[in-house]
């Protein structure tokens, strides 16, 4: 909640990243609840989409528990700007329900087909959300699609200036736990 609200309030410097004690961040990994609801987000075609990533972060790993589009369905920015009050009122509902655990750690972004889209693709909203503060060493873009029938992605976060790859799993074994959701 503490990221949305500076946000919100403009009191937000995403320009740095704090250098005390952290693991950036190597591993993004989606609960089922998770999975299913990009499922649900990819059904929508026609225009790029986009949305926040809600989890936890532990060693370098953000697992992700929740996925919600960027605004009411009326929103129609770029896939990379939230709607502030409206990411104000997730961070809000999941720090009530679970505490300072569950934070706003990325984004998410799909492409107007719902296939996974080429890697330079990708690579261009990186580099804009970057600018935007939106992402580095701590906050990641996942970008989703379908590839061969299945769900996949691919994450990225922003270190001295140039993207990171960071490993991606949909694999509901590499999820060690489910139960708040």
């Amino acid at each position: 909640m503490q990221r949305a609200t500076q946000l919100f309030l403009n009191l937000a410097d995403f320009s740095r990243t704090p250098r005390g004690d952290f693991t950036p961040l190597t591993t993004v990994t989606f609960s089922s609840l998770a999975r299913q609801a990009v499922m649900r987000h990819l059904d929508v075609k026609g225009h790029w989409q986009g949305g926040t990533l809600f989890g936890e972060v532990q060693d370098g790993i953000f697992a992700v528990r929740q996925v919600t589009p960027l605004g009411p369905p009326a929103w129609g920015q770029q896939p990379l700007v939230p709607h502030l009050p409206y990411l104000l009122g997730w961070s809000d509902t999941l720090y009530a329900l679970h505490g300072e655990a569950v934070d706003w750690h990325g984004n998410w972004i799909a492409a107007p087909n719902g296939h996974l889209p080429d890697e330079r693709a990708d690579l261009t909203w990186l580099a804009l959300g970057a600018q935007l503060g939106l992402f580095d060493d701590l906050h990641t873009l996942v970008i989703v699609g379908l590839r061969d029938g299945y769900l996949a992605g691919r994450a990225y976060s922003w270190s001295d200036g140039a993207p990171v790859l960071m490993n991606c799993s949909f694999d509901p074994n590499s999820f060690q736990s489910d139960p708040l959701f």
